[in-house]
């Protein structure tokens, strides 16, 4: 399997990586995102970020983390460093 899946990459590669610029970086993974993701979509597969926002949209887990760490950003007592009280805090803005 990791035969094939070398395979599949060298072959994107020597063929120029078509598409693979076309696509928007995924955050700070951008080899990633030329080599893997590139050669998917090159292959007619779907664009693992697209998929991966559908997984997002359906899980409560996510949802739930998504909203503590947006409480525990817009708080302004957190400057740098990040106390529990302030997780906490956060949290019970959540919950209510």
């Amino acid at each position: 399997m990791i035969a094939a899946a070398l395979t599949i990459l060298r072959a994107h590669i020597v063929a120029g990586s078509p598409g693979a610029r076309e696509l928007s970086p995924f955050g700070s993974f951008e080899q990633w995102s030329e080599w893997v993701r590139g050669a998917l979509v090159w292959l007619g597969e779907a664009d693992p970020c697209r998929t991966r926002k559908y997984v997002q949209a359906d899980d409560p887990a996510y949802e739930a983390a998504a909203s503590l760490f947006a409480a525990i950003h817009a708080d302004r007592q957190c400057r740098g460093q990040l106390h529990v009280r302030t997780i906490l805090c956060g949290l019970a803005r959540i919950v209510g």
